[in-house]
C-alpha cells in the first residue's frame, strides 16, 4: 500500500535526482561495511517462521543501517517491509529512496499528531500483515527517549515489538537533531535483536509511561550488546 499524499504536493525539480543520489551513495557506502556479528538472530528467524507482521524499532540516528539490514534480510526473502517519512522536501528524498529499495512508504507522522501516519501503519499491520519499521524516539526526538507513538503503534495493532541496536566502528555524526550515525567505508557492523514485546490491548497512561521507560532501557542495552560485539 502507497499514500497518494505525495502526489497531491509540489516539490522542486531536484528531488528526484537528489533522491537517486542518495540512494546510490549510501547503498554504494553500506555494502562496503562487514557485519561481524548479530546476537538475537534467532528472535529474527522465529517472527519470520511464524509469519506474523512485526513493528521494528530502532533509535531515530541508527535508522540508515537498520533498514539497509531489514530491507536485506526481510525484503530480500519476499517479507513486505513499510516505513512512514514526513510530507516535507526531505520526506519526499526518503520516501523515494525507500520505494526504489523495495519499501511500501506512507506519508505523515507517528507522533507529534500524526493520526493520519499511524492510522497507516496500523492498517499496513493489520488488514494487510506488512512489517513496519518506526524509530522510537520519533521524527522530532529528544534523542534517546522513547515516545509513546511506536508503542501504541504495537499495541493497537497486536503486532510484535522488536528493539534493533547496531554500532559501527567508525562512523560520521551528521549535525542533525539526533547526530545521525553513518558508518564510514569498510567499518565493522555488529546488531543486537531484542526479544519481541508484546503489549496487552489495554495499556493505562501509567502503564503506556513505564513501557516507554522499558523500551528505552531495552534500546540502550542492546547497544551495549551490539559494541561487545565489535
Amino acid at each position: 500500500m502507497q499514500s497518494n499524499h505525495s502526489e497531491s504536493r509540489r516539490y522542486p525539480w531536484f528531488v528526484a535526482p537528489a533522491a537517486f543520489l542518495v540512494r546510490v551513495l549510501l547503498s554504494t557506502l553500506l555494502r562496503t561495511c562487514r557485519v561481524v556479528e548479530i546476537s538475537g538472530e534467532l528472535h529474527l528467524n522465529a517472527l519470520a517462521e511464524s509469519g506474523r507482521a512485526a513493528v521494528f524499532t530502532f533509535w531515530h540516528n541508527r535508522s540508515n543501517y537498520c533498514g539497509y539490514f531489514l530491507r536485506k534480510r526481510w525484503i530480500g526473502a519476499g517479507r513486505p517491509l513499510g516505513i512512514i517519512t514526513s510530507l516535507s522536501r526531505d520526506g519526499e528524498i526518503a520516501a523515494r529512496t525507500a520505494r526504489a529499495n523495495g519499501f511500501q512508504v506512507v506519508r505523515g507522522s507517528v507522533g507529534g499528531g500524526g493520526l493520519a501516519g499511524l492510522k497507516a501503519l496500523h492498517r499496513m499491520l493489520r488488514r494487510e500483515n506488512v512489517s513496519v519499521l518506526s524509530v522510537a524516539d520519533g521524527s522530532r526526538g529528544p534523542v534517546y527517549q522513547a515516545q509513546a507513538g511506536v508503542i501504541v503503534l504495537a499495541q493497537t495493532a497486536r503486532a510484535p515489538l522488536v528493539p534493533i541496536g547496531y554500532v559501527a566502528s567508525s562512523c560520521w555524526r551528521l549535525g542533525s537533531w539526533d547526530r545521525m550515525i553513518v558508518p564510514k567505508p569498510f567499518s565493522r557492523i555488529a546488531l543486537a535483536i531484542g526479544e519481541p514485546i508484546e503489549y496487552p490491548e489495554r495499556l493505562a497512561k501509567e502503564e503506556l509511561g513505564r513501557a516507554q521507560a522499558a523500551l528505552k532501557d531495552a534500546l540502550d542495552e542492546l547497544t551495549k550488546q551490539a559494541k561487545s560485539g565489535l
